[in-house]
């Protein structure tokens, strides 16, 4: 088999799109000419292999696509048997509950423990550590380290904030779900 182009290495493998799964119609791109970009969703993808244009073993997913597809695989290596089974793609890209604030499964009590822990993350921030005595000393600059600060401030701020309003939307709901229905006249 001779030299293939990247894009042609590509169609090769995937006819169609491994995020989107449109017809698989690509652009070159790169000095090395070692990027394909999916047409139609967007979604970039990166390899070596591209460069020798004979096998594509590796692929990475440079680019998630436009519409945020693919973003947790973003920068990440896989095999091409990764790529070709949308069962993997779909596996990998199931948001990690554990970064997220809360979740339906979320109890009652279990977000309250937070709101306190990020009301005592908020008054450390106050009353300054010492890790930001060392960092003021480390930059040289108490204004950046000020600035961070406030910001982590902001943020456990907003996340105790959004918590709170899903105390109250839930606590709300049960009292709905507790009225009696009303009744047409």
């Amino acid at each position: 088999m001779g030299k293939l182009k990247a894009d042609e290495l590509m169609l090769k493998y995937f006819p169609r799109c491994p995020l989107c799964q449109a017809d698989g119609s690509y652009e070159v791109s790169g000095m090395l000419k070692d990027y394909v970009q999916c047409r139609s969703c967007g979604a970039k993808f990166e390899s070596p292999d591209f460069i020798g244009g004979k096998e594509l073993k590796k692929l990475t997913l440079w680019e998630p696509c436009a519409d945020g597809k693919g973003t947790e695989l973003k920068r990440k290596k896989f095999d091409v048997k990764f790529w070709q089974d949308p069962k993997n793609i779909e596996a990998e890209t199931i948001p990690d509950k554990s970064k997220l604030l809360f979740s339906e499964e979320t109890n009652e009590e279990e977000i309250k423990q937070k709101i306190w822990e990020d009301m005592n993350n908020l008054a450390m921030h106050e009353s300054g550590t010492a890790w930001m005595q060392v960092g003021t000393f480390l930059t040289g600059s108490a204004t950046d380290q000020m600035t961070a600060s406030g910001f982590k401030a902001l943020i456990d701020q907003n996340k105790i904030i959004i918590r709170q309003n899903e105390l109250i939307l839930r606590t709300l709901q049960k009292i709905l779900t507790a009225l009696p229905p009303e009744k047409e006249n």
